[in-house]
């Protein structure tokens, strides 16, 4: 029991210390806001792409399972019909429209891009990695339009005919398109499929590896740095509820699932963990400012799922070594 403990404890507190480490800095006005912004665009549009790119490119595509690839089509597919059930169920409950597109927004959108992968390297090492930025490459652009979807549907001014929902969402495509994350992917996919990512120049590589390997550090820090417990005041209720679902009920579900249909353990149930029980990714708050939503819950949804996390990952983590399937 002892190791498995170790195992959970090893792989998941690391990332949330470091975030300790950011929100600590913050408060000792070591870091500052504005600092922070432009850390956080740094790491969006430069050092996470970076990362991804290395991982994708010197990956052997050739190696890719059969599992690999039902991973990725299930995590984009269940996603859509999570999305899909959210939208008939949550409007019985929620009458507000602003409220509604931002509930369900902070349940099924997960903060993959920034914890997915040091979470998947700390628990399952480089392959954890490699698969999870694969998956990545689909369930980054998936979220990107299912939350403009579902912002638009529940979108409180839509009647206004000031504003044209068609163009909000070609403005929103257009912006996935130009998404820093998918374009490195983009890019990096020839390397892996085709085997050549031994052919890029070393300083290239070694250019690529410094902005890769600080990239997660920087991210977690200005994560920890942006955490505002004074955010949490008001609409703690659905923010409450929405965690729940987001931290407990569907990693649960969607690893039984997987588990008992598709015979998912080790690397691939972890991951299936990380994308579905990782707290809410924090562009939903801006998405949801931006398209009329509820912000301050989106924000909120995002806070109190982030702090349950630390302790739902450990758990789940734990639970799944002590069980033998990672």
């Amino acid at each position: 029991m002892l190791n498995d403990f170790l195992y959970a404890f090893n792989g998941v507190m690391p990332i949330f210390v470091v975030a300790l480490v950011g929100y600590i800095l913050r408060q000792k006005n070591f870091l500052t806001d504005d600092f922070v912004k432009v850390a956080d665009r740094f790491v969006f549009r430069v050092m996470l792409p970076c990362l991804l790119f290395t991982n994708v490119a010197y990956t052997d595509m050739s190696s890719v399972s059969e599992d690999d690839l039902t991973l990725m089509a299930f995590v984009v597919l269940s996603a859509l019909l999570l999305v899909v059930a959210l939208c008939l169920i949550v409007p019985v409950f929620v009458k507000d429209r602003a409220k509604c597109g931002s509930f369900i927004q902070g349940v099924f959108r997960s903060n993959v891009a920034f914890l997915g992968i040091p979470f998947a390297i700390n628990l399952f090492g480089e392959q954890g990695g490699a698969l999870a930025s694969m998956v990545l490459a689909v369930i980054v652009p998936a979220y990107n339009v299912y939350a403009v979807t579902v912002l638009c549907i529940f979108n409180p001014e839509k009647e206004n005919e000031n504003i044209s929902v068609g163009k909000q969402i070609k403005n929103i495509l257009i912006g996935i398109v130009k998404n820093p994350l998918i374009i490195a992917i983009v890019l990096a996919l020839p390397f892996g499929i085709f085997g050549i990512g031994d052919k890029i120049p070393d300083f290239i590589e070694g250019s690529l590896s410094y902005f890769a390997k600080a990239s997660t550090t920087l991210a977690l820090v200005t994560i920890g740095a942006s955490f505002k417990i004074s955010d949490l005041r008001g609409r703690i209720g659905l923010a409450s509820v929405a965690t729940v679902i987001k931290t407990i009920v569907l990693p649960a579900l969607f690893m039984l699932f997987t588990h008992y249909v598709f015979g998912f353990s080790g690397v691939h149930l972890g991951i299936i963990l990380i994308v579905f029980g990782t707290p809410t990714a924090i562009s939903s708050y801006i998405m949801a400012k931006n398209m009329h939503a509820d912000a301050s819950l989106a924000n909120q949804i995002v806070l109190l799922s982030t702090l349950a996390s630390m302790f739902t990952i450990f758990i789940f983590s734990f639970l799944l070594r002590r069980m033998g399937l990672v």
